[in-house]
């Protein structure tokens, strides 16, 4: 398979996983049985993908400085149209979806990053994992702290705007926890804390090895945390705080007043409680029986 013009290298990767995968059959040299297939023809499809993205960038590079020396470029100085503007983000997406469907994570995060980070690429990919993330799809691999931590560190520079912080915490409660080092749990429960994302801060203190430990931080993480945003309304003037009646309306509320509703002492205080019944009917929080 040889990359052509167009968006033919769109096909050619399509076509590659639908053999890979199984869904294509009667190809000379390619095993029917799954893990001989898969095992074959693993190293291939890297070298596929890898070729095919190097090619795609390379292009985008070359209309991208051809289009610098025109006189009559866009007056956003892109110097590309939006579609041109765009390849690099779609040949990232590409690459990721492409090594996710085969198992590759280590060669997403050595080889392609390399090859994107030789084109000046590194940041945008970093961004562009955010809703492979979020949707779940890393959540059985181990993304690499190094490049959790540049995730963190686009965040932490973000502010706290409201879809940011949504996003932030979603990526948390996507990880598998228990595969990370304690410096980079230590440093998610301190992101989690100061913004107030109490989803994810359970998530992070249900990873501990020991059960009883677990039960006792998750109870005392939460009263502290209550207390705390306690402590914060209190100073507010003229702060009307939330109540019984706001919890129950949470599923018609707007999405930022259910985001304020959601930092609350009282939210927080009624979580506190759903959590220590859970456990006086024998059950481990998030799941699971004590």
């Amino acid at each position: 398979m040889q990359f052509k013009e167009n968006n033919n290298w769109l096909s050619i990767l399509k076509l590659a996983l639908e053999i890979y995968n199984g869904d294509l059959r009667g190809y000379a040299n390619v095993p029917d049985e799954k893990e001989v297939r898969e095992k074959n023809l693993k190293g291939y499809m890297e070298d596929l993908v890898k070729s095919n993205i190097e090619t795609v960038i390379l292009k985008f590079k070359k209309k991208e400085n051809k289009s610098v020396g025109k006189e009559n470029y866009s007056t956003s100085g892109s110097g590309s149209s939006q579609g041109d503007f765009q390849t690099d983000a779609i040949a990232i997406k590409v690459a990721i979806e492409f090594c996710l469907n085969i198992g590759s994570i280590k060669f997403l995060f050595n080889d392609m990053l390399l090859l994107f980070e030789h084109n000046n690429l590194r940041k945008k990919f970093i961004e562009n994992l955010e809703p492979f993330i979020i949707s779940g799809q890393f959540r059985k691999e181990v993304i690499p702290e190094e490049i959790l931590d540049e995730i963190l560190t686009i965040y932490e520079n973000k502010g706290e705007a409201l879809h940011q912080l949504k996003n932030l915490e979603r990526i948390v409660q996507q990880l598998e926890l228990k595969k990370y080092g304690d410096l980079m749990r230590a440093r998610l429960e301190i992101l989690c804390e100061k913004n107030c994302m109490v989803s994810a801060l359970l998530a992070l203190q249900s990873t501990q090895d020991q059960k009883a430990a677990s039960e006792s931080s998750i109870l005392m993480t939460m009263f502290n945390l209550m207390k705390k945003v306690g402590d914060k309304e209190q100073k507010k003037k003229n702060y009307s705080p939330y109540t019984k009646k706001d919890i129950q309306d949470l599923l018609i509320a707007d999405s930022k007043i259910k985001y304020e509703i959601e930092k609350s002492k009282c939210y927080i205080g009624y979580k506190l409680l759903w959590i220590i019944k859970m456990y006086l009917e024998g059950r481990q929080f998030p799941y699971g029986s004590l």
